[in-house]
């Protein structure tokens, strides 16, 4: 009686504590990760916010993908905690049910390995979120009383300086544009063009507008640089990647790269197709007038 009594004492344990981790780490989810993660963009690598959601903050994130998966919880607003809650209790009972079955050390080394495991990745989380966070700053205070960043050369340096030292800000495309921006009105257009290739390199295989609006200043300096085969590929590169796109964004890129490249197309000898760009030109300035 006494040896059962025991059993249930330390199964109600286990799902207590099963239960208040899932609770601390919904909370640190929905406070401090929510309120900072953002600052990392999606140009960051994500290794060390994965490892802490699906280690130390297992519970919470598991839930949140389940309820996302099953349609009928996504509007309760209790289904999240009681799913989290219900995982943390399912997660503490198995551990504690494997590592009964195992020799005092082997439990030891298990439990400070986990352990070791989550202080590392919060620890590199943490750091990573405080370098994005000082790069915000930095970028910021660069742009303070300058009236347009592409043209102050100290602002342009700075630029330059903060795209190698903020590899994982959010802001590094924008340090990286400004670059390639001052080489362009310099009439540096193969230093133009390197910029853009690393502005291009954050956005790479993304269909993001980024990558498109990169394609198409790339195919700018190509074409300037009479790179003509190269320019158009790239200015064909870039109407694909809008038009694979429903939300109208940076609608206009279609119809300029539309225009550039048939003016390339002609410069070539290719009247025909030239004329065909003019007409998709027009066709896509026509739509963005309708939107």
């Amino acid at each position: 009686m006494a040896g059962g009594t025991s059993a249930i004492r330390r199964l109600l344990l286990a799902c207590a504590a099963g239960a208040l981790w899932a609770r601390v780490a919904r909370l640190v989810a929905d406070g401090w990760l929510l309120q900072r993660v953002a600052f990392l963009g999606d140009t960051s690598d994500r290794v060390w916010l994965t490892l802490v959601s699906w280690t130390g903050l297992l519970p919470a994130s598991a839930a949140s993908v389940m309820v996302c998966a099953f349609e009928p919880l996504r509007e309760k607003p209790w289904a999240e905690t009681l799913v989290s809650s219900a995982l943390g209790a399912a997660v503490v009972l198995v551990t504690t049910w494997a590592l009964a079955r195992v020799s005092g050390s082997v439990r030891v080394w298990a439990t400070l390995a986990t352990l070791g495991l989550v202080a590392i990745a919060a620890t590199g989380l943490a750091r990573q979120v405080s370098q994005v966070e000082r790069a915000e700053q930095a970028f910021f205070a660069m742009l303070s009383g300058v009236d347009v960043a592409y043209r102050d050369e100290r602002c342009v340096r700075s630029a330059e300086a903060f795209a190698d030292k903020f590899p994982d800000s959010r802001w590094r495309g924008e340090a990286l544009r400004i670059v390639a921006m001052n080489h362009e009105i310099s009439g540096h257009w193969e230093q133009a063009a390197s910029a853009w290739a690393r502005f291009d390199a954050l956005f790479a295989g993304s269909g993001l507008p980024g990558e498109a609006y990169a394609e198409y200043s790339l195919a700018r300096c190509a074409e300037r640089l009479n790179r003509l085969d190269e320019s158009a590929a790239h200015y064909r590169a870039a109407i694909a990647i809008i038009r694979a796109r429903a939300d109208g964004i940076q609608g206009w890129i279609p119809v300029e790269a539309a225009k550039r490249l048939a003016a390339v197309e002609r410069r070539t000898g290719l009247v025909a197709s030239s004329y065909r760009w003019e007409q998709q030109a027009q066709a896509s300035q026509d739509a963005c007038s309708i939107e």
